[in-house]
């Protein structure tokens, strides 16, 4: 089970690394799903958020494996909305920085974390995500598109993060037997 570790390590040095999380605007592609696809890509605040909701979800198990994502995008989802409106939130990017940190934080503790509390933590994070996200979207694209394109990206990370997770403590399980 050195694998989690390492692999935490990783996402908070990463996220540490002082230019992380600021904002990212400039995105590769004119074309708008494109230009979503790539927004959560462009930054490790927002790659590290996304791996580590699906961590949290997968060190719940049962308790989360649905709710967790599907929270963590809706709430994304809301977000974009208040961040195309223009709703800007306070110290946003001090969110963003600290967001992987602390969902793999919670990941690390999910047997003594409530249900509730790792959803609505998750969630919270990702409304944060969400307003940056509408907040940095590229004036020339249609707001749909991106939305379509960043939620689609948000979502194979998320996964992504639930899979790795379920992999490693499949592995560690099949060692220790």
């Amino acid at each position: 089970m050195r694998t989690i570790p390492a692999l935490a390590a990783l996402v908070l040095t990463g996220i540490l690394i002082p230019t992380a999380a600021f904002a990212h605007p400039g995105h590769i592609g004119s074309l708008d799903v494109v230009a979503g696809l790539a927004h959560p890509l462009s930054g490790l605040d927002h790659i590290a958020a996304m791996l580590g909701a699906g961590f949290l979800a997968a060190m719940l198990g049962r308790r989360g494996f649905i709710s967790v994502p599907l929270a963590f995008l809706a709430a994304l989802v809301v977000g974009f909305g208040l961040g195309t409106a223009q709703v800007g939130l306070p110290l946003i990017e001090a969110t963003l920085a600290m967001s992987g940190v602390a969902l793999v934080g919670f990941g690390f503790i999910a047997r003594r974390l409530r249900t509730g509390l790792a959803v609505a933590a998750s969630a919270g994070f990702a409304l944060v995500h969400g307003v940056a996200h509408g907040l940095e979207m590229p004036a020339s694209v249609d707001a749909l598109g991106f939305a379509l394109g960043f939620v689609g990206a948000s979502a194979a990370l998320v996964g992504l993060g639930f899979a790795a997770t379920r992999a490693v403590l499949h592995r560690g399980a099949r060692k220790a037997a």
